[in-house]
């Protein structure tokens, strides 16, 4: 451990220096930048004993002098004073816990020094380690001889500290990523620790409420989905939870929620409940990122465990009124936060005993459309070249007409005919359009509209509105396989079934590849699709980088696509 102190000494001498000669200080960071604080505290409460897990910036050396190592401690301090000595004091000088008002006895586990974790901003999550900054990590553990009402957490009072933390009780989160800048006291649910809570109402959880619910809306779709504890789903319908959901109890308690929610919550679509189209039911892992399915062969546990229900219902026009009645309250269910989503954006709301309707009326007053993109005509020219052949065939003509066999009236005839198809032949090549090849710009403007009419093609639900307006783009032999490449891409970019909602296409690079015996062109192809997908309270956004092969000739006096071969399709953003 010495040399690692050494280490640490020699690395970051300069900062030492500036903190033994600076009072200390706390650096001020927006709310959500705490998972990047200067030190990191992790405390997780557990059924005999809070383990605290901190990972300490040079920047807080003062706050937390008991556990720094000797070599600094004598450089702040001015004097010695041996680490072990020292460590005896952290917990009941440095970092206290009180349990139902009594400070709790604790002990430090271990010290070292060890690189940074680097964590996603956002939830928190740890993500590769791209820096080399070395940072004290520091183990404690505070016995818990009983199961308290309340903990108490007090960070150092000695020097301000820039501390980021979050708590877990028996495994659950009680809050994401805050500053610890004062005493803070939170009130334990031994039995459902889902539902232990910080007093202070600004150290919460994105998703504490053990129910939601949304409705989505578009011009062909209508979606009722629901977010559902299956704990506090319990008292409304006998799921048989026990202490781990296996694989199999997966299978049965979708099965019960399912038979559950078609009973219950109606939506009404302008006034009438129709049939769903499709009914989904899955156990989901929650961040502030994504909602993602828990795989089918996993064991979860029954108080984290969390299941999503989409219900999607088919509507020939975008509707005027969709209302969504939520039935389940109780004193744990009491106040539902609920939203209703269009394409202009999310409406949020709570729902209540008192009004318990989910509202979402028509006010847009220009909803997207399956409107294709415009493909510009071929470009055609008329030719003043007459054919080889019909030259040849006038010019006998003319030759027998003159020559010395036959009578004389019959010479003239064979002039005159000749002469007569000379004119006649010139004439209707004279008139006859020309298409002409295709080369540069033109041809990266034809390409990027075709691609995207594929991708509006599926504005539709119907697959028989899709396959016709993919026929405007896409060459008969050709829409199965295009249909089918193109819904597969767009489902297996969302979730559940539900298909990407693509922005835009650009086109981001075409390389022709010509052959002689075409009007049209052959090309490598290299474009984006942006797009979203909107469902259980998220809009994650995504743009996938596609290339493919692609022919593009004439059908019918349009261009279309004759031939597509994917070579490539990776997420960029």
């Amino acid at each position: 451990m010495l040399l690692g102190v050494i280490r640490l000494a020699m690395h970051l001498s300069a900062v030492l220096i500036a903190i033994a000669c600076c009072s200390a200080r706390a650096d001020v960071f927006p709310a959500t930048r705490a998972a990047e604080a200067s030190t990191i505290a992790e405390f997780f409460i557990e059924r005999h004993a809070v383990r605290v897990e901190l990972e300490i910036g040079l920047d807080d050396a003062d706050a937390f002098l008991n556990v720094m190592p000797d070599e600094i401690y004598e450089r702040l301090k001015g004097k010695p004073s041996p680490l072990a000595e020292r460590a005896l004091l952290f917990t009941s000088e440095d970092l206290i816990i009180s349990a139902d008002g009594i400070p709790l006895l604790g002990r430090v586990t271990n010290i070292e020094i060890r690189p940074r974790i680097v964590r996603d901003l956002l939830t928190g999550e740890p993500i590769e380690n791209r820096e080399e900054e070395l940072v004290l990590f520091v183990w404690a553990e505070y016995a818990l001889d009983a199961q308290p009402a309340t903990l108490e957490i007090r960070p150092p009072t000695r020097a301000i500290a820039n501390i980021g933390f979050i708590a877990n009780h028996l495994g659950q989160p009680v809050n994401e990523f805050r500053y610890l800048a004062q005493p803070e006291t939170v009130d334990l649910d031994w039995d459902d620790p889902w539902h232990s809570r910080f007093r202070n109402r600004n150290l919460g959880r994105t998703y504490e409420s053990p129910a939601r619910a949304f409705i989505y809306v578009d011009a062909f779709e209508v979606r009722r989905e629901f977010i559902v504890r299956p704990r506090d789903l319990q008292p409304f319908v006998d799921l048989q939870l026990t202490n781990r959901i296996t694989p199999d109890d997966q299978v049965r308690i979708k099965h019960s929620i399912r038979t559950f929610f078609d009973g219950r919550c109606p939506i009404l679509i302008d006034g009438k409940a129709i049939e769903p189209s499709r009914v989904t039911v899955e156990f989901v892992n929650q961040t502030r990122r994504a909602t993602t399915a828990v795989a089918a062969d996993a064991t979860i546990d029954p108080i984290s465990a969390i299941v999503g229900v989409i219900y999607t219902y088919p509507v020939a026009a975008m509707p005027d009124e969709v209302t969504l009645e939520w039935e389940l309250f109780d004193d744990r269910i009491a106040r539902v936060p609920a939203t209703a989503t269009d394409e202009a954006g999310p409406l949020p709301s709570y729902l209540t005993p008192d009004d318990a309707t989910l509202r979402w009326a028509n006010v847009l007053t220009n909803p997207s459309s399956a409107a294709l993109v415009d493909v510009d005509a071929p470009q055609q020219s008329r030719t003043r070249i007459i054919p080889i052949p019909s030259l040849i065939i006038a010019a006998a003509a003319i030759a027998i007409g003159f020559s010395g066999v036959g009578r004389q009236r019959s010479r003239r005839w064979f002039a005159a005919a000749g002469a007569v198809l000379l004119v006649a032949v010139g004439v209707a090549a004279l008139n006859r359009p020309t298409v002409l090849p295709l080369a540069g710009q033109p041809a990266n403007a034809v390409a990027e509209a075709l691609l995207a009419n594929v991708y509006n093609a599926f504005y539709f639900r119907d697959e028989s509105d899709i396959y016709d307006s993919l026929a405007r783009s896409a060459d008969g032999d050709l829409l199965h396989d295009l249909y089918t490449q193109t819904h597969r891409s767009l489902i297996a970019q969302g979730q559940n079934g539900i298909r990407v909602k693509v922005n835009d296409v650009t086109l981001v690079d075409l390389k022709q590849t010509d052959a002689d015996d075409t009007v049209g062109f052959h090309a490598q192809c290299t474009w984006d699709v942006p797009g979203t997908v909107d469902h259980w309270g998220h809009r994650p956004a995504r743009t996938i980088r596609n290339e493919a092969d692609v022919t593009v000739d004439l059908r019918d006096d349009q261009w279309k696509l004759v031939s597509f071969e994917p070579t490539a399709q990776y997420r960029i953003k």
